[in-house]
């Protein structure tokens, strides 16, 4: 080093140590100067002093190094200015590069533009424009940027890295790109450490199988939990569902839904509302209560299940024997997501089924989604507008969107008001089988059979009673017209009395059968989140 340069640097130690004596009056640690190859000399500006270092520039303040190329010092405002080839190095490692950096010592803040690297060992983040806290380790960017943690890299206009507790703010056009995962956001929170995510604003998140969207909540990438607290939605390949609030745990396989659930069996057309659900996604197994209320769409009506529970699975496969009897039914942990599975829908306890043609009441009802069929079970009750059958079960089929047939193997009875209420006439056909046809979801004509005995009111044209006929047949063949019985047609072993009202003692017109239940007949659509 010159004579010069020496001299210069002793000029600079001794004006510093002058200045640092009023730092340390005002408890203000100094910048110090470590090395440089030339001093520039002073030049004051008001009430600021400033000195210029050129070439392998080496500052330290507080544990803090600050390598450049040169540098400008505020001796009074204990700032400096930084160009070229900037680094800030701190003790534990962290390392900040940059072609500019502004420093101040007071405030203990880098601001640093252009190429921006910040590097805490672990992860690197990268922005052309940083304002970073020293002391609590804390970087800022408003430009945008993008952070690398291992496999994950996250991008957005604005973020902030919080160095000491590994947290990181994103926010404006986030995107999250993981090897498991993808997310973008409007804003999310992410600590590199524990992968925990915090969803602030309206997110999606990709992965193989299924969609999230959320507003509010948490994702554990690492233990693969979530739990998110605003109106939220999940999709996969058959299952859509939305809720108040979701959770899910992939470990455990199940995912909860609570307040004003709404699931959407995309392929079968079909949606189950409720207050609360559990999902089993590897076996494909829902539980709703709450309740529960089930929507099946049809081209021409759509059918209102409502229940106590609900319980929906996909269809097993079972085990027969030689005289296909059910040996067992072969129930899987789980069930490949690359090909759709029919399903069944159980609803239990106080059912009831609505829609504009047709309404039923059970214990229980069980549809098929494979063979479209809806089966009402334990003392069912059907009514197609002013007809009320009745049977040890009452099976409906559907075709193309629309009811096709019914079925009612055992026990079948047809009960319709002959007149008004008061009147107390009813016209009843009982028999063991019924077998009956739709058309356009109105009931077209019914046969019942064998062993089957009918009271029954014909009318004249004006609509007048002409009596009373009462007759036993081993087939009837039943049409109905204007929601009404119109025709009853009697096959084999037919016997049968026609009988004025007035010789007829019609308390007493009533088949072994007869029941009338209208108490149980649903008269609106189920209240949907009442």
């Amino acid at each position: 080093m010159s004579f010069y340069v020496r001299y210069l640097f002793l000029l600079f130690t001794i004006l510093w140590s002058s200045t640092s004596d009023i730092f340390a009056q005002a408890k203000v640690i100094p910048l110090v100067v470590k090395s440089a190859d030339a001093l520039q000399g002073f030049q004051k500006e008001g009430d600021s002093s400033f000195q210029k270092l050129i070439g392998n520039v080496q500052l330290e303040h507080q544990g803090t190094l600050l390598y450049c190329d040169s540098a400008i010092i505020n001796l009074v405002l204990n700032d400096a200015e930084a160009f070229g080839d900037v680094l800030i190095v701190q003790a534990d490692g962290t390392t900040i590069s940059s072609d500019y950096v502004k420093y101040a010592g007071d405030k203990k803040l880098a601001i640093f533009r252009s190429n921006v690297t910040l590097t805490d060992g672990k992860n690197s983040l990268w922005t052309d424009s940083l304002d970073y806290q020293t002391q609590a380790k804390i970087g800022t960017y408003t430009t945008g940027g993008t952070l690398q943690a291992e496999l994950t890299t996250l991008s957005s206009e604005k973020g902030q890295y919080t160095v000491k507790t590994k947290d990181a703010v994103f926010e404006g056009d986030v995107v999250v790109t993981d090897p498991q995962y993808n997310c973008t956001s409007k804003k999310i929170g992410y600590n590199t450490q524990t992968k925990l995510i915090r969803i602030l604003d309206q997110s999606k998140v990709v992965n193989a199988s299924s969609i999230l969207i959320s507003s509010n909540g948490i994702y554990d990438a690492k233990n693969e939990v979530g739990k998110f607290y605003s109106r939220s939605s999940a999709q996969n390949k058959e299952q859509y569902i939305e809720a108040d609030t979701l959770e899910y745990n992939r470990k455990s396989n199940w995912s909860i839904a609570k307040g004003k659930v709404i699931a959407k069996d995309t392929a079968q057309h079909i949606t189950l509302y409720a207050g609360w659900a559990s999902y089993q996604e590897s076996i494909q197994k829902m539980i709703a209560y709450i309740r529960p209320v089930m929507k099946i769409e049809q081209e021409q009506d759509s059918f209102f299940l409502s229940a106590d529970t609900f319980l929906i699975a996909p269809i097993q496969p079972i085990v027969l024997d030689k005289k296909k009897k059910v040996v067992k039914e072969i129930y899987q942990d789980e069930l490949p997501n690359d090909t759709l599975h029919p399903k069944f829908y159980k609803a239990y306890n106080k059912v009831s089924l609505f829609s504009d043609s047709l309404q039923a009441s059970a214990d229980s009802i069980y549809y098929n989604s494979k063979d479209s069929i809806l089966t009402c079970m334990i003392k069912p009750v059907l009514w197609a507008r002013n007809a009320q059958l009745t049977g040890d079960t009452i099976s409906l089929y559907f075709k193309k969107g629309a009811l096709d047939h019914m079925y009612i193997p055992n026990n079948a009875l047809i009960v319709s008001q002959a007149g008004p209420a008061s009147a107390k006439l009813y016209d009843q056909i009982q028999g063991s089988v019924l077998k009956g046809n739709f058309e356009n979801n109105a009931l077209k004509d019914v046969w019942i059979y064998p062993n089957t005995t009918c009271i029954y009111y014909p009318k004249d044209d004006s609509g007048a009673f002409v009596g009373v006929n009462q007759s036993s047949a081993e087939r009837m063949h039943i049409y109905f017209s204007n929601q009404s019985i119109a025709k009853i047609v009697f096959q084999e072993d037919v016997k049968q009395t026609i009988s004025p009202l007035q010789e007829i003692n019609l308390k007493d017109l009533f088949l072994s059968k007869f029941k009338w239940i209208p108490e149980r007949r649903p008269k609106v659509k189920p209240v949907i989140f009442k």
